[in-house]
């Protein structure tokens, strides 16, 4: 499946990075971090994920603030998070 992430209010005040994680412990994603400067996102903010589990898999993300940034408050907010992976 692919997406693309985007920010809003709270990035803009340091560097953070964001990154991707999955319910499925074999997924893959491409790229699994983005890192995002003053509110903006560094390169385009698509993403690639691999499920390899069958099963209802979510995607989440991670927010770490870098160079001593403010912690800012955020989630993976789709109006479809829920994927249902079936045998091929």
């Amino acid at each position: 499946m692919s997406g693309s992430i985007s920010v809003a209010c709270g990035f803009d005040n340091g560097s953070y990075t964001v990154t991707l994680n999955s319910t499925d412990p074999s997924a893959t994603f491409s790229p699994k971090t983005f890192l995002v400067n003053f509110g903006r996102i560094v390169g385009s903010g698509v993403f690639v994920v691999t499920f390899s589990t069958i099963g209802v898999h979510s995607v989440s993300a991670a927010i770490t603030p870098n160079m001593g940034s403010p912690a800012v408050r955020g989630r993976f907010a789709s109006p479809g998070n829920e994927f249902n992976v079936v045998p091929p």
